[in-house]
């Protein structure tokens, strides 16, 4: 990880950029784009992100780099860069980015462990934007199934299974 400070809005941008050490201009602008638009960018780098929200009846902290947004102290929503569920950068350079309910983590999960991740690597993929709503789709679906049961997250070593 290596801080990258936010210019403007730009706060979830900076997060990315942190984590992937990377210029926050060479990062997709998520506001000035959609959803699905920004996932089809981070699909072309092989990175997925896979969003949960937070519930007070299982506070849950993932393990690893990971993103937490929420309402900051200043009424505005805010992204910062935690690390086993701890902050460990918040690029607001105003110090008025201190998130006072957080409301969700966005995990980054490598598409394909088998290629590396943060540079582009499937221009020639046509319909990234198409890949990223199945994907979005498939997990809304898992996430929302009421056959699926209650889920959880579980970290393992080898084989893991959706549950």
């Amino acid at each position: 990880m290596k801080p990258v400070t936010q210019v403007g809005l730009t706060c979830y941008a900076a997060c990315i950029a942190s984590i992937l050490e990377m210029p926050l201009e060479d990062v997709c602008r998520p506001m000035k784009t959609s959803e699905q638009e920004f996932d089809g960018w981070l699909i072309e780098r092989n990175l997925y992100p896979v969003r949960i929200p937070i519930e007070e009846a299982t506070p849950w902290a993932p393990p690893g780099y990971i993103m937490l947004w929420g309402i900051a102290a200043d009424d505005y929503v805010h992204c910062v860069v935690c690390f086993d569920g701890e902050v460990v950068w918040n690029p607001d350079d105003e110090g008025t980015g201190k998130l006072v309910r957080p409301l969700g983590w966005i995990m980054l999960c490598v598409l394909d462990p088998t290629l590396p991740t943060g540079i582009s690597l499937r221009k020639d993929v046509p319909s990234m934007a198409e890949i990223a709503a199945r994907a979005k789709a498939s997990f809304d679906e898992m996430l929302h199934s009421p056959a699926a049961g209650p889920h959880h997250v579980e970290v393992c070593e080898g084989d893991c299974y959706a549950r």
